[in-house]
């Protein structure tokens, strides 16, 4: 089934059957669990054609997650806004409290105070880079295995083969260091006679304002690896376990459900531009690859629609 039915169906589904829960941002939400999107690749690029999309956001945050970046102001200042209200949260209490004992300093909230410190803390892409480093001192291993990333893409060249290529960011150690605990947990490879197909595992699913990056960031992934690897992509497969859209997107969700039939469902190409070098190294990523290096062709798609972030 279109990827874009597939996603219409679910949204019709949480509408119908979804079991209004609270949760920590204090709107509450229509939930149901565990399901899956699934894509062939084959049929185009699965970006969303309902609404119109930002991708060069999503292919920022992408960067930033393969070069293990943690710094708010890195995205910003390439005009991604995903991380703006979120940060470190211990390093947010210490700028907290230091300014309110600071009589010079107007009042503010820790969700304020959080808008305005740089530090994300360990979040996806410091795990895919350097799961099990400390954070806080930054002391790295001479365990290459930490580095998930780079281990996926030597399995890739040298045992394409393995079972094992799997990528976590669920990090129990440092998830009081984090911006946000990673919504999206778990993702790997799977080769089969020269296709590499990508599943991932995420254990919260925004289904308006998170899933549809969601799918762009891990499609482009599999691009990605693909033209490093030389394999054809195959299919992409979300597992989507507490799956919900939040109270005051509803009013979206009817303008989106009331486009069904106008909806183009003509999926776009998206190429990868770059050519990478046949030898494997540590920074091939941090050299060879990075958000502007993609050409999007036949992007079709109806007029934005705002949503609010849950915070």
């Amino acid at each position: 089934m279109h990827i874009e039915h597939q996603y219409l169906n679910l949204l019709q589904q949480i509408l119908d059957h979804g079991t209004w829960k609270e949760n920590r941002t204090g709107i509450r939400c229509k939930t149901i669990a565990n399901t899956m999107i699934q894509h062939d690749m084959s049929s185009g690029f699965p970006l969303m054609t309902h609404r119109k999309l930002a991708i060069r956001s999503t292919l920022v945050e992408l960067e930033g997650f393969l070069n293990g970046i943690t710094s708010k102001e890195w995205y910003q200042q390439r005009g991604c806004k995903y991380w703006d209200h979120w940060a470190n949260p211990e390093a947010t209490f210490y700028e907290y409290k230091k300014r309110e004992h600071d009589p010079d300093l107007p009042y503010q909230t820790q969700k304020e105070v959080a808008k305005e410190v740089d530090d994300l803390g360990p979040i996806y892409g410091f795990q895919w880079r350097n799961f099990g480093y400390d954070f806080e001192n930054y002391r790295k291993s001479i365990c290459d295995n930490r580095d998930q990333l780079f281990t996926i893409c030597k399995s890739l060249k040298e045992n394409p083969n393995d079972r094992r290529m799997i990528c976590s960011a669920w990090n129990p150690t440092q998830l009081h260091l984090m911006a946000l605990p990673p919504c999206h947990m778990t993702w790997g490879v799977i080769h089969i006679n020269g296709t590499l197909n990508l599943w991932w595992l995420q254990r919260s699913c925004d289904f308006i304002l998170g899933i549809p990056a969601n799918i762009t960031s891990y499609a482009a992934l599999l691009l990605i690896l693909c033209k490093f690897s030389g394999f054809t992509p195959g299919v992409l497969t979300g597992y989507l376990c507490d799956t919900h859209i939040y109270e005051n997107h509803l009013d979206g969700v009817q303008e989106i459900l009331r486009r069904k039939y106008e909806i183009p469902y003509y999926l776009p190409k998206l190429e990868i531009t770059n050519d990478y070098p046949l030898a494997l190294s540590k920074d091939w990523l941090n050299v060879y690859w990075t958000h502007k290096d993609y050409k999007l062709n036949d992007y079709r798609h109806l007029d934005p629609i705002k949503f609010e972030v849950a915070i």
